[in-house]
Formats: C-alpha cells, sequence, structure tokens
C-alpha cells in the first residue's frame, strides 16, 4: 500500500499564483501605525449627526395629503451570490475617534444609546479588564481583540452600558486590525441592539482604514465586505459615498483580477447613479414647491424605481408623471392586485419596458417584474408557469451580469488562499526537522502524538490489532508528511484549532471493518482514503467523519456505501474526485443511498471538484464552485428525491443540465436537481 502520488491538481497551480503577495513594507508600516493607534474604548465617542454634506436618502417622494394607498411591492429578487465572509486585515489606521453612529427613530426592542455617565463606568471597567491584550497593538492582536470583545458583548445584555461600550470598542479594534467585515458585524450588532444607525458607523470606518491586507486572502475579504457596504450606501442615497469607497477597494482589489474586474464594473454603475442622481436634483427641488407637478414627478419617480429599485415610493410618483403609459401601469399597480392574470400582465409591461432601459435600469425594471411573476408562480398553468420561470431566471443573470463569473473566480481563489496560509503557517512553524514515528509500526492502547519540532516521520503505522484495540491522537500543530497509518481495530482522532490544524500532506489512510477515522480542524493536502481488509458488512464498514476540515487534492480510492460511511459537516473540498456512490444500482434504494446517515455531506463548499454523478445526491445546504459531474447514475427507488444545490447563477445551468443528462431513471421514483435561491450561508472551514 502507497500513498498518494498524484500529479498536481488544478487547486495547486491556483495557489502557487499566489505565491509571491508577501507586502513587508506594507506590514512595516501597519505595525507602525498600530503603535500609536489610541485608546480602543474611546471616552468621547457620542453617536453625532451624520455629515450633512452626504446624501443619506434618495430624493424622496413629496409628501401628499391625498396619496392613493400604496400596497407593499413584492419583495424584489435579490439573490447576494455570497455571504459576506469573516475577516482579518492588516495596515491599522492612525489615531482617531471611533465611527460615530447615528440614531434613528426608535423602534421596538432597541435601547437608545446610553448616558454619557454610564457609558464612562463602563469603559473604565473595560480598560482594566482588557488592560494586557491592549498592550500588544499589531494588526494581528487588535484583530483578536475584536473578535473577543464581540463575544464578550452577547454574555452582557443585562447592561446596556457594558455591551454597548464593548460594541463601540470591538469596532475600533476592527477598526485598528484593518478587519471590515469585523467592523460591519458589530455596527450590525449594535444597531440591532441600540438606536443607531450602521450604515454611517461603517462608513467611517471603511473610509478611514487601510484595506489592502497581508494576504491575498484577508485582502479579497475586506474587498468583497467593501462592495456590499457599497450598495447599502448606494440604496441609503449616498451614492458619494459609495464612490469613494468603491474607489479605495482598487488597491486591494489588485490581489486578484477577477476581483478588479469586479470593482471597476461596480464603479461605472455608480458613476452612471451619480450622473441621474445630479440629473434628476432640479426636479426634486421642484417637487418640493410642486408636488404635482407630472414631468417632475416623471423623472424623480423614473429615478427612485429605475435607478434605486425603490419602487414603492417610486411608483406613486409615476402615477402622478407625465408618461400617460407609465402613470396607467403604476397606478394598476398601486391599486394592489391579486389575481394571477393581472399580476402577469403587469410583470409582461414592466418586462417589455425593461428593453428600452440602460443596464442598470434594466436591471432593476427586470427585478421587478420577476418579483410580480414570482408572487403568482403557484397560481397559473403549465405553459405560463414555464415562460414566467424562465424570465425569472433571465432577470436572476441580468442581475449578476458577467460579474457572476468573475465572483465565482474571486471566491475559489480565496478560498485555496486561505487553505495556503494555514498550510504554510503549520510547515513554517515545524521547520525542516524530521521526528521519527514514536510507538514503533504497531501502536495499542491510548496513544497521543503532541505536535513536534518538525513533520513526524513515517512509513506505516498500524493503530490497533484484534486483539488490543488503540486509540492514536493527534493534537493542534501536529504535521505528518508521507508514510501510512492503517486503522486495523480502534480509531484515529484528530483534533486541531481553528488556526493551528493538524495538517497531513501526502499521507494514506487506511480503515479496516469497524474502525474509525474522526478529525476535527485538519487539513489534509494530497492525502487518500480507503476501506482496507476483506471484512466487511452491508453498510458502512468503515467510517470517516470529518468536521471542519479542509481536503486539497485529497480523494477515496472508492466511496460505495458498503464500504465507505462518511459524515462530512463545515468541510471545504479543493480539487478532490468523489468515486461512484451506489454501485449496486439495481439492488439498492437510490433515496436510501444518498439520505442514508453515512451519507452525510451538510454546510460545505466544493472547489473545483470532480463528482460522480451519484455523490450529487448527497449534499445537503453545500455549494459548488466550478465542479463538474463524471460517470452516469441509475436512480432507482420508490421515493423521489430533490437535490438543491447551491451554484452561482453562471454556472447553475451548465451542471444541472449535465447531472439531468447522466441520470437514468427507474421506476416510480425519480431524481431532481435544482439550483438554491441563492448560495447558502455555510461555515465550511476554513472562513
Amino acid at each position: 500500500m502507497k500513498h498518494n502520488s498524484t500529479p498536481a491538481h488544478p487547486y495547486k497551480r491556483a495557489l502557487a499564483g499566489h505565491c509571491g503577495f508577501v507586502m513587508p513594507l506594507v506590514l512595516a508600516v501597519a505595525m507602525a501605525s498600530a503603535a500609536h493607534a489610541g485608546n480602543i474604548f474611546d471616552d468621547d465617542w457620542a453617536p453625532p449627526p451624520r455629515d450633512a454634506t452626504h446624501p443619506t436618502t434618495a430624493p424622496p417622494a413629496p409628501a401628499e395629503p391625498t396619496r392613493p394607498a400604496v400596497a407593499p411591492a413584492p419583495a424584489e429578487p435579490t439573490r447576494p451570490e455570497v455571504a459576506p465572509p469573516p475577516v482579518a486585515v492588516p495596515p491599522p489606521p492612525q489615531e482617531s475617534n471611533p465611527p460615530a453612529p447615528v440614531p434613528s427613530p426608535a423602534q421596538a426592542g432597541r435601547h437608545a444609546v446610553p448616558a454619557k455617565a454610564d457609558l464612562d463606568r463602563s469603559r473604565t471597567l473595560l480598560k482594566e479588564a482588557f488592560a494586557a491584550q491592549m498592550v500588544d497593538r499589531t494588526v494581528q492582536a487588535r484583530h483578536k481583540l475584536a473578535e473577543s470583545l464581540l463575544s464578550e458583548a452577547a454574555k452582557v445584555a443585562d447592561s446596556p452600558s457594558d455591551q454597548f461600550a464593548l460594541l463601540a470598542g470591538a469596532v475600533n479594534a476592527a477598526k485598528e486590525g484593518a478587519c471590515l467585515p469585523l467592523v460591519i458585524e458589530a455596527s450590525d450588532e449594535m444597531s440591532r441592539t441600540y438606536e443607531v444607525d450602521a450604515t454611517p458607523v461603517e462608513e467611517a470606518a471603511a473610509l478611514a482604514m487601510p484595506l489592502k491586507a497581508d494576504t491575498p486572502a484577508n485582502s479579497i475579504d475586506n474587498v468583497l465586505a467593501g462592495l456590499q457596504l457599497t450598495e447599502a450606501l448606494a440604496g441609503s442615497g449616498d451614492v458619494a459615498g459609495a464612490s469613494r469607497l468603491c474607489g479605495l477597494l482598487r488597491a486591494p482589489a489588485g490581489v486578484e483580477p477577477a476581483l478588479f474586474t469586479l470593482v471597476q464594473t461596480r464603479a461605472q454603475e455608480l458613476d452612471y447613479m451619480r450622473m441621474m442622481h445630479d440629473r434628476v436634483a432640479p426636479q426634486v427641488e421642484l417637487l418640493k414647491t410642486s408636488p404635482r407637478d407630472p414631468a417632475a414627478n416623471l423623472a424623480v419617480g423614473s429615478y427612485q424605481c429605475f435607478t434605486l429599485g425603490n419602487w414603492p415610493s417610486g411608483l406613486a410618483m409615476l402615477a402622478k408623471g407625465s408618461d400617460l403609459a407609465l402613470r396607467k401601469l403604476a397606478a394598476d399597480e398601486l391599486a394592489a392586485p391579486t389575481d394571477a392574470d393581472t399580476l402577469v400582465r403587469l410583470g409582461d409591461s414592466w418586462w417589455d419596458l425593461a428593453a428600452r432601459q440602460p443596464r442598470v435600469g434594466r436591471v432593476k425594471v427586470l427585478q421587478h417584474a420577476a418579483a410580480l411573476y414570482g408572487s403568482c408562480l403557484d397560481n397559473v398553468g403549465a405553459l405560463q408557469k414555464l415562460k414566467i420561470e424562465t424570465r425569472i431566471k433571465e432577470a436572476n443573470t441580468a442581475a449578476s451580469g458577467p460579474g457572476a463569473a468573475a465572483l465565482c473566480d474571486v471566491l475559489v481563489r480565496r478560498k485555496l488562499a486561505r487553505c495556503k496560509e494555514l498550510i504554510d503557517g503549520v510547515v513554517a512553524t515545524a521547520g525542516t526537522a524530521r521526528t521519527q514515528t514514536p510507538g514503533g509500526g504497531l501502536l495499542q492502547g491510548d496513544v497521543a502524538w503532541p505536535a513536534a519540532q518538525g513533520a513526524y516521520a513515517l512509513t506505516k503505522v498500524s493503530v490497533g490489532s484484534d486483539k488490543a484495540p488503540a486509540t492514536l491522537k493527534l493534537g493542534p500543530g501536529v504535521f505528518i508528511q508521507g508514510g501510512t497509518i492503517l486503522v486495523s481495530k480502534g480509531s484515529l482522532e484528530m483534533n486541531g484549532e481553528a488556526s493551528k490544524p493538524v495538517l497531513l500532506k501526502n499521507v494514506h489512510i487506511g480503515c479496516e471493518l469497524g474502525g474509525h477515522i474522526k478529525g476535527s480542524y485538519v487539513i489534509f493536502e494530497d492525502c487518500t482514503f480507503s476501506k482496507e481488509g476483506g471484512w466487511f458488512v452491508s453498510t458502512a464498514s468503515a467510517t470517516f467523519e470529518f468536521q471542519n476540515c479542509a481536503l486539497c487534492g485529497s480523494n477515496f480510492r472508492n466511496f460505495h456505501l458498503g464500504d465507505y460511511g462518511v459524515k462530512l459537516d463545515q468541510c471545504t473540498f479543493a480539487g478532490c474526485k468523489f468515486p461512484d456512490r451506489n454501485n449496486k444500482p439495481a439492488g439498492q434504494d437510490s433515496a436510501r443511498v444518498a439520505r442514508h446517515e453515512w451519507s452525510h455531506i451538510a454546510d460545505c463548499e466544493f472547489y473545483e471538484c470532480e463528482l460522480s454523478a451519484s455523490v450529487f445526491w448527497m449534499p445537503q445546504s453545500c455549494n459548488f464552485f466550478h465542479c463538474r459531474a463524471a460517470d452516469s447514475a441509475q436512480y432507482v427507488s420508490p421515493s423521489d428525491l430533490t437535490v438543491e444545490l447551491g451554484l452561482m447563477s453562471n454556472e447553475q445551468e451548465a451542471l444541472i443540465a449535465d447531472l439531468n443528462k447522466r441520470m437514468t431513471m427507474g421506476t416510480p421514483g425519480r431524481v431532481t436537481f435544482t439550483a438554491a435561491a441563492a448560495l447558502y450561508p455555510t461555515q465550511a472551514y476554513p472562513r
């Protein structure tokens, strides 16, 4: 039995392109700035009003004493391609006050901002409690401190002043640690709990902090968070602020060409929105004194709907505008129809109108039409349903535009770079030394290998025997390179930490009947897994249970349910190949194979992987990027099976069509593949 010797995988070629992203000068400047950072528990932090030079809302709809009742518009099919990733980033800013939260009208369940005297007391206590952590002002330390403060804030909800001070400190620590997603997380939590508007807090931090990071993955995280923030700013009417932030994103986006393309595309959209904002400014002023002016209502209503996507107020203006066709269309929708025929007719009218709009306006109108279509999808005939489902898909594709493919590339590179950072960290700590395997070739009883000075060197180690079961335990930072670990009787238990994983490189792991392989926070690079020995049972003869693990170019030699039981949660798979799962289609219930307790794959992400068609039956709440299907599969079951896959919009149609072609259906059950409405917010490691 020999270990894996497969050639380089696509994920390795991708990682190789990032090896040169080391920025010593940036880091040196970052550390120097951090050394002069101010106290994160700022005694003068009060929620001042937002800068009046930055518009906070879109041109408002004028107040009308006799305005017709406006029914809420159907929810727009906004499909975020990705949830914002948690992040860490370098260079800290110069000393400054924390971002300024802005009070908003009180809402049920939210506290007023605590009084200054109460905050002073809380800040004094917190300075003492976190004095040791605050001494270290490096970027990495500030990042960790921000995480700690966020965690502590969740524990003191019964003390508003303490919680507010902790959240404020977390915002500032994240800012000094140049971690924009952490700034956003802390600000959003503050806004959920207190009468504070999160967006200006986030904007102030983003405009003041360095966004280019010490690693490509951290830079990507900052840019993705920044792009999302530009959406929030533009949606609130602060197009100028969104444009300024987008300009700052160009430098960190330079680590990845596809990411730079996304930023450039967004900058062009914002330029268009600023142009339209300036164009309607005179009409906005006119409506303040002449709220019924038809031409002004048409201009501002068109801006609200077609540029900002603010349909409720925009429709009310279009219904008073000078364009008779738009006036009737808006009035018909404001009448809040509920019958399917009218909703489809309205959707068709907006769909036809979209063709006459520039790209930004066209996308907004197509999305609105799709929302109308979606509200009546279950109440139309089969042919009509096919038509509107096709149009909804087209609207989603138009919304993602050419940026979907670029974003997909960015997410792949980000995850691969994250894996490489962790691998390089373990290897660097280990150095070049090699430690001989303790315990010889046969291990008995409970054996623990601690992290060694160097990688463990082994040829073959057997864990347990028929007469003496054993358990081999690997702790955080353990590095094994090459060789074979055979679990005969007992288990292999690997338990790393998020920032200090267990690392196995080019290791073969075999498991005989009754053996168990279990890992948490483990990275497998170019490893193989196999069921060994001649003894077996009908289901899951050898079991593999991985949670929060990353498998890079690491493969199962076979994957049949009879030999391989798997429970895979919150894992990342990069450049992996998965063989057929259903080796006996005529004698097995395919739905049972897919949903067996030892056919469990959930909350995982797959990057540039090749999966046998039958393996695609198994995932639950999983995302796939640049993945492909292999082999054919025969689905034989009395039960139907619906499989929902998290896919980027630009990859949905091709992969699902390919899977359908590879399926042979028995009777009476059928398997159906669909794309999830959006990518799943997985917690796949590394995050």
